[in-house]
Formats: C-alpha cells, sequence, structure tokens
C-alpha cells in the first residue's frame, strides 16, 4: 500500500467514528427536546462543535496530502 492510499485509509477510518459522535450527539440533542437543561444543552453543542472542527481538520489534511 503506498503513501497516498494508506493516508486516505486512516483519514478514512478517523472520519467514521466522528461521523458517529456527530449524529449520536445530533440524535440526543433532538430526543432532550424541550426537556434538556440549558447545561446539557451546551454540553452537547460543544460535542457537535468538536466533531465539526475535527472532521475539517481530517478533510484539510486530505487536501493537503493531495497536493504533494
Amino acid at each position: 500500500m503506498d503513501q497516498r492510499t494508506q493516508m486516505e485509509a486512516l483519514l478514512h477510518d478517523l472520519g467514521q467514528p466522528l461521523l458517529a459522535i456527530r449524529l449520536n450527539a445530533e440524535l440526543l440533542m433532538h430526543s432532550l427536546g424541550e426537556s434538556g437543561s440549558d447545561a446539557s444543552k451546551k454540553k452537547i453543542q460543544a460535542i457537535l462543535h468538536a466533531s465539526q472542527e475535527s472532521m475539517d481538520i481530517a478533510a484539510q489534511l486530505g487536501k493537503l496530502d493531495i497536493k504533494k
């Protein structure tokens, strides 16, 4: 396996749990609806934000690898 293929596979493997975390946080937020406390909602929002940042960084890494 060449380095580019390995990098793509690792980025894909990284993206899968990040996407699952985001999906689960969105489902949790939806399940809480109006009944969730503001503190809980803020923590879930932080998880959503962090997972999006992580996915963005992974995408940027992929673009850097392609430019080489």
